[in-house]
């Protein structure tokens, strides 16, 4: 005669396996479901159910919107640096314009380029440490930060020398001779 094997209350046997489903596993389902849909219980259930999803719902909402959130940040970011790439093209234009355009306009130009420098200063402080005001998380890694502060040829390097050359010429007068050691030497070969 074989002996069924001892269970504990949640239907595990003894040494950890479990219980063989047999006519006493199943009465206790049945009583379980039973007593789930007896009118006492059931309200109770309904309404732990509703709460559930609507936690659920709410946080998963709150996760979207963080998710937003981020992207927003990171177009802002594209945005930024893609205006960077023109804001160099129109201060090297704007630069051949004051130096070589006719003088009558020098002094639009003049200004239209020390405009345009403040605006690509501004921009790349705040893609590097970050603004609120404009929405830009700044550097969010250090390989980032790496890339733009190590070396002799970091892009922080490059940048400020860019900057500095274009201030140069920003503040060029006519008759002045157009050189500096801020001026990269090709540059001032060409001016």
């Amino acid at each position: 005669m074989v002996k069924a094997q001892e269970t504990n209350s949640t239907g595990w046997g003894r040494n950890g396996t479990p219980a063989p489903a047999g006519p006493r596993r199943a009465e206790r389902l049945s009583g379980f479901f039973h007593r789930l849909a007896s009118p006492n219980v059931a309200p109770w259930v309904f309404i732990g159910t509703v709460v559930l999803f609507g936690l659920l719902s709410v946080l998963s909402h709150a996760r979207i919107d963080e998710l937003v959130a981020e992207e927003e940040a990171t177009g802002r970011v594209i945005g930024m640096a893609a205006r960077q790439r023109m804001l160099s093209q129109r201060i090297t234009l704007l630069s051949n314009r004051l130096v070589n355009g006719p003088p009558a306009e020098r002094g639009r130009v003049r200004s239209e380029l020390q405009s345009a420098i403040n605006l690509m200063t501004a921009s790349h402080e705040a893609l590097v440490g970050g603004s609120e005001v404009q929405g830009v998380p700044g550097l969010r890694t250090e390989h980032m930060r790496d890339i733009y502060f190590d070396g002799s040829e970091s892009l922080e390097s490059l940048l400020q020398h860019f900057l500095s050359s274009a201030r140069a010429v920003a503040s060029w007068q006519s008759g002045q001779a157009l050189m500096g050691p801020q001026l990269d030497p090709e540059l001032q070969e060409k001016l």
